[in-house]
């Protein structure tokens, strides 16, 4: 699923990634997406102003899956943001990532789906194997709980024939209700799109289930295997 990130929204969240990590730089962002469970998305970190000089790691262009886009003279990053959910055909594949009220509402407007700021950065910690600083910390691997790994995902949608859709979990991490960040979200309360968002139960987070052991997977390859013979 494409990510759109504010990147300076992003890099300004502080109190969330362990000291080593803390006061992330553009390259080093884009280095934390790349090792982490984002690193088969396309991912566009859009940025205010102008690219700096030079097309050194972090300068406007493609790196890998991750994209870095300047808005410009006269544009913000804000402007940007909404522009490209406007126009997306497809807005409900898209994950935003900021906690920017202004960038939200556009997000909700279109259905996309949001991930704040110090939620998005906790994952990066959380895949690095190392305990972010906020609440929800633990590593996961990449994977959620009760969920299924990218790898299981694939393996069934080859074995089977289905839609990679159909496995999509919900982030079952518990920290929405409990981070201190949710408070601050103003729009919660405000957004007249909000009571008309069909996809607000979907995109709830759900309690956390028994993993999927590896051998339900593979008995379950087998029994579909025999009734093909």
């Amino acid at each position: 699923m494409p990510l759109i990130v504010d990147t300076y929204n992003v890099l300004h969240v502080v109190g969330v990634l362990p000291p080593e990590l803390a006061g992330p730089t553009l390259p080093r962002l884009i280095d934390l997406i790349a090792t982490s469970r984002y690193r088969t998305e396309q991912t566009l970190l859009v940025c205010d102003g102008r690219p700096p000089p030079g097309r050194g790691h972090g300068a406007e262009g493609h790196q890998g899956l991750v994209t870095v886009r300047y808005a410009g003279g006269g544009v913000t990053a804000d402007d940007l943001i909404a522009a490209l959910i406007r126009t997306s055909s497809h807005p409900r594949r898209i994950t935003v990532v900021s906690s920017d009220n202004a960038v939200l509402r556009s997000a909700r407007r279109r259905r996309c789906r949001c991930l704040e700021s110090p939620r998005f950065l906790r994952q990066l910690a959380d895949d690095q194997g190392r305990p972010s600083g906020g609440s929800g910390g633990g590593k996961s691997g990449g994977r959620p709980p009760g969920g299924l790994s990218d790898e299981d995902v694939m393996r069934w949608v080859r074995v089977f024939g289905v839609d990679a859709d159909t496995f999509a979990v919900a982030d079952t991490e518990t920290d929405a209700g409990t981070d201190a960040d949710a408070g601050t979200d103003t729009d919660a309360g405000t957004d007249t799109d909000a009571g008309t968002d069909t996809d607000a139960d979907a995109d709830a987070p759900r309690k956390a289930e028994t993993p999927l052991p590896p051998s339900i997977l593979a008995e379950a390859e087998e029994i579909w295997r025999r009734g093909l013979g």
